[in-house]
């Protein structure tokens, strides 16, 4: 049984710690610490190499820390990738069917993945600040334009204008979605666009009316010369049938799609709003329930699903959101930051006078050191995007980064 005198300094047992002035040293209580770790674990070692090795795991912490340099903003200045060797485009030459979409070529780049195999993969844009590459040659559109729609990085080069020519073809492969989204807003609708779509989806789905024949003519004329028949002819009969049945099989087309389009929607809100994985869909028991309600109803594969559906139903929803706030007048902006797990990320909302908030972006801050800087850039891209007239007010918490960067923010909006 130990007896503790008042005044002693305790003692370390397995330690070479010395007492100063009855309080241990900083030297001897980091070898105390790691003595219960694993140098206590290695017992062929002799002090000597105990304390080596504690000066060599601080010297690389130290040359660790100075090294690691996090920027200030994510603000992407130019599309180069110097970690990466470009690759030239292939020649379209296709003389039919779908061609390449343009915007296509301006957010991703081919790069070589081997080059001395003639190997190329696809990476984003922005691939310098975000690393994301696909390995894979010609690009998957779908995937490419996913990303592109949800990349920050690439959202703050050149103003958005890539971002929005993402938003802006999802948009065009599901008009009636946004029209509705704008509908239920209390936006006033497009008139020109509307019926410049509309006059559009008419010119596609007009069946073409059969040709008149010639030998139409003929017969009438050789088969009864002077006495015109009662009864019409066997060629009128079948330009009639062939017209009712296309009229048949367009009906039954457009009801197909209006049946899909409807469904697909329902499928995306659950989804999204329930939080249902969505290999769900997929799945032998999903697709029976959903043929016992509606036969007819194919339900679409996970990648079609999480690749084209989900995206292009989020970007329908962004622009809505957007054109809806850039007819509101004293907004409320406001950047707050917060922690998900491990993973750092920066939100941006959007308040009306009526009390209605939009969350218009969850950036992720993992690699950045916060700053000023990062947070007026985050409030600006949105200011400009919505309109400076627009905005009344800016909203931070009360951290010295988030109250320089309010501040910074509206220095440019003097």
């Amino acid at each position: 049984m130990e007896h503790k005198i008042p005044g002693e300094a305790p003692k370390v047992v397995g330690s070479p710690a010395t007492a100063v002035d009855g309080k241990l040293g900083l030297t001897s209580v980091r070898q105390t610490t790691l003595s219960f770790g694993k140098i206590s674990s290695n017992t062929r070692g002799t002090k000597r190499d105990k304390k080596q090795k504690i000066l060599d795991h601080d010297q690389l912490k130290a040359s660790s820390a100075a090294t690691k340099h996090r920027p200030d903003s994510k603000i992407v200045t130019s599309l180069d990738d110097p970690n990466r060797v470009d690759a030239p485009e292939d020649d379209d030459n296709h003389l039919g069917g779908r061609t390449i979409e343009p915007v296509l070529l301006e957010v991703s780049k081919p790069f070589w993945v081997d080059e001395s195999s003639k190997k190329k993969g696809v990476r984003c844009a922005a691939s310098a600040s975000c690393g994301t590459i696909w390995a894979s040659w010609p690009q998957n559109k779908p995937r490419v334009l996913k990303h592109a729609s949800a990349c920050g990085l690439l959202a703050t080069y050149n103003g958005r204008e890539l971002v929005t020519k993402v938003l802006h073809i999802h948009a065009q492969s599901n008009p009636e979605l946004l029209e509705q989204l704008r509908t239920t807003m209390g936006i006033e609708p497009r008139s020109t666009t509307s019926s410049s779509q509309t006059e559009a989806r008419n010119n596609l789905v007009e069946p073409q009316k059969p040709l008149p024949l010639k030998r139409q003519q003929t017969v009438v004329m050789t088969a009864a010369p002077a006495q015109p028949s009662s009864t019409p002819s066997a060629i009128d009969i079948d330009s009639k049938v062939l017209l009712e049945l296309e009229e048949k099989r367009r009906y039954q087309t457009e009801g197909q799609k209006d049946l899909a389009r409807k469904a697909n929607d329902a499928l995306i809100a659950l989804v999204v709003c329930c939080g249902v994985p969505p290999h769900v869909t997929g799945t032998e028991e999903f697709r029976a329930y959903s043929n016992v309600l509606n036969a007819r109803y194919q339900v679409p594969s996970r990648t079609h699903l999480e690749d084209t559906l989900i995206p292009v139903y989020a970007s329908n929803v962004r622009m809505a959101v957007a054109d809806y706030l850039s007819q509101c007048f004293f907004l409320t902006i406001s950047c707050d930051g917060g922690k998900l797990v491990k993973r750092k990320f920066t939100s941006v909302h959007i308040t009306t006078p009526h009390h209605q908030s939009f969350c218009m972006e969850l950036d992720d801050a993992g690699g950045l050191s916060q700053t000023r800087e990062n947070m007026s850039a985050l409030m600006t891209k949105w200011i400009s995007a919505i309109g400076p007239e627009r905005f009344c007010v800016i909203v931070s918490d009360d951290a010295a980064y988030a109250r320089k960067g309010q501040e910074l923010t509206i220095k440019k909006y003097p």
